[in-house]
């Protein structure tokens, strides 16, 4: 883990704020990136490029992004800082997993102490982390319990998926992907047994697949097996492309789509 951010992705469309914001950036050394959109800030996030996620909560779109942003393994997790509106504010910060909330208007001071106890939390992370990983190397005789080996060849990939449920469109993270199917987590529970209409980004790619899938198993955390029942013609030549590029990724098929062990389901 780097001691620094090595960026930090800002969700906000308020004037007055992003000054504010990018001076105090600028101050702490970190580089930013200003995103316009929820899909943005989402792909940087999910692509591990960023850190730090600055999230804006007068925007409807923030408190979704920092929930999926929370669910993140803690290498590509970011630290949150949020932007709420004038204290109380309404907690829907708190509640979506922000580390750290600044209330509007916001006061340059404020923002570099924020900064400056976001990196010294960093940096001892870090020396904590690289303490863990010397002592590691000294146990050779380590072994891998049988689900830590489970969950390790099921790391897979890290994208966006859109998920076009009855009461609206809900975002979730493509944690895997083959050619059969793909297991997501969501900021909810999905229904098992639905067959919704969903679209995927292909990382690496500007593609999106496009097609139907049938949620053959669900549980309370959010987390799904999504069957592809219908891939148009298109939809079916980029993912079998893109599975050809790194054969890492179509091996094990069939894997993608069981759950994980000891998960109550819903089915």
């Amino acid at each position: 883990m780097c001691e620094t951010p090595r960026f930090a992705a800002v969700f906000c469309h308020h004037a007055p704020s992003l000054r504010i914001l990018r001076t105090a950036l600028d101050e702490a050394g970190i580089d930013c990136l200003f995103c316009r959109s929820q899909q943005q800030a989402l792909e940087l996030t999910l692509a591990g490029e960023c850190s730090l996620l600055i999230a804006d909560f007068a925007l409807p779109e923030a408190g979704e992004l920092v929930r999926l942003a929370s669910l993140l393994p803690p290498p590509q997790k970011p630290v949150v800082l949020a932007v709420a509106e004038e204290y109380p504010g309404t907690g829907e910060a708190f509640q979506s997993g922000a580390n750290r909330i600044l209330y509007r208007p916001l006061v340059s001071g404020q923002v570099q102490d924020a900064l400056q106890e976001i990196l010294e939390k960093r940096r001892k992370r870090a020396h904590r982390d690289s303490r863990k990983k010397n002592s590691a190397r000294l146990s050779k005789f380590s072994r891998l319990t049988r689900e830590d080996r489970r969950a390790a060849a099921r790391s897979g990939i890290k994208t966006l998926v859109y998920l076009e449920l009855e009461t609206g469109t809900l975002a979730a993270i493509g944690v895997d992907l083959s050619e059969q199917g793909l297991a997501v987590q969501a900021s909810g529970p999905i229904l098992a047994g639905a067959r919704i209409p969903f679209r995927c980004l292909l990382p690496g790619t500007g593609h999106t697949l496009r097609g139907l899938a049938d949620i053959i198993w669900a549980d309370s955390q959010g987390r799904a097996g999504m069957f592809f029942s219908h891939l148009p013609p298109s939809s079916r030549k980029l993912l079998k492309h893109w599975l050809a590029r790194g054969s890492a990724h179509s091996a094990d098929a069939v894997r993608v789509l069981l759950p994980p062990e000891s998960v109550a389901l819903f089915l």
